[in-house]
C-alpha cells in the first residue's frame, strides 16, 4: 500500500542512497524490495534512478530522474542536477553546467561528485582558486 508521508519517503529514499554509496548492493536491493511497497510513484521512479545512477546506467538514471520530476515537480534531485550538468558542460554551455552543479551542491551539500565537475568547471575557465576549494570541498563531502 503506498502512502503519501513524505518525510518517510524521504528517509527511505536517504537510507537507499547511503547503502548505494557505501557499496552495500545488495543490502541496498533487500532494502529497496521491502520499502519499494509504501513508495509513491515519484519517490519509487527517484529510488530506481538512484540504483541506475549507482549502476552506472547514468542514462536510465536520467530517465528514472525525469519521470519522477514530472511526478511532483517541486522535488529536487541534486543527482539529476549534476548528471545535467554534465550534458550542458559537454555541449560547452559553461553558464548553464555552473548553475546546475551549484543547484545540486544546494540541495545536497554531500554530493562530492557536483563538487570535483564545480571544479573541474572552474580550472577549465582559468578560475584556480575556486576550483581548488571545489576540490577541497568535495574531499570533505565524500568524508561525511
Amino acid at each position: 500500500m503506498r502512502v503519501e508521508h513524505p518525510e518517510q519517503q524521504k528517509r527511505t529514499t536517504d537510507t537507499l542512497v547511503s547503502l548505494l554509496k557505501a557499496g552495500n548492493a545488495e543490502a541496498a536491493e533487500v532494502f529497496f524490495a521491502k520499502e519499494r511497497e509504501i513508495l509513491s510513484e515519484s519517490f519509487l521512479s527517484e529510488c530506481l534512478g538512484h540504483i541506475s545512477y549507482f549502476d552506472r546506467e547514468l542514462q536510465r538514471a536520467v530517465a528514472h530522474y525525469e519521470n519522477a520530476i514530472a511526478l511532483n515537480p517541486d522535488r529536487v534531485i541534486a543527482r539529476y542536477q549534476y548528471l545535467v550538468g554534465l550534458g550542458e558542460l559537454r555541449k560547452g554551455n559553461h553558464r548553464a553546467a555552473f548553475d546546475r552543479y551549484q543547484y545540486a551542491i544546494e540541495s545536497e551539500p554531500n554530493l562530492a561528485e557536483a563538487y570535483e565537475a564545480m571544479g573541474e568547471l572552474m580550472q577549465k575557465i582559468g578560475e584556480h582558486e575556486a576550483a581548488k576549494k571545489c576540490f577541497t570541498d568535495a574531499k570533505i563531502a565524500s568524508e561525511r
